[in-house]
C-alpha cells in the first residue's frame, strides 16, 4: 500500500494538513463547516475506530489541519482515513475518490 503520510507510534507531531479540494483541484470554501478526520485500520470493514476534529486554518482556501491527540498513534499498523466536512448536516468527504493511506511504523522507545 503506498502511504499519503508514515508517522511513528505514540507521535503527536507533525500536525496533518491539508487543502480539501474540488475535482478541478479549487480548495472547497469551507465557511461555517465542521471538519473531521475519520480513520480505521485497513483492510477492516467496521465502523470507524477514531476520529479527531480538524481546526480550519483558511476556510476561503479549503486548508485545514489535524493535530494529533496522546493515544491516537498508539497502535503500529496501516490505517485508511478521510476527512469529512458538514455543512450544517449536509456532509462533503475528501478525498471522495478514494481513502487516504497511513502507516503507524513501531518506535525504538
Amino acid at each position: 500500500m503506498a502511504e499519503d503520510f508514515v508517522l511513528k507510534r505514540g507521535d503527536c507531531l507533525p500536525a496533518l494538513e491539508a487543502i480539501l479540494q474540488d475535482a478541478e483541484g479549487r480548495g472547497v470554501d469551507l465557511a461555517g463547516a465542521t471538519v473531521r478526520l475519520l480513520w480505521r485500520p485497513a483492510g477492516d470493514s467496521s465502523a470507524v475506530v477514531s476520529a479527531r476534529t480538524a481546526t480550519v486554518t483558511d476556510a476561503a482556501a479549503g486548508a485545514v489541519r489535524v493535530d494529533w491527540q496522546a493515544g491516537d498513534l498508539d497502535t503500529a499498523g496501516a490505517y485508511v482515513a478521510e476527512l469529512e466536512a458538514d455543512f450544517g448536516g449536509l456532509k462533503l468527504t475528501f478525498p471522495n475518490s478514494r481513502f487516504l493511506k497511513f502507516r503507524v511504523v513501531e518506535d525504538l522507545g
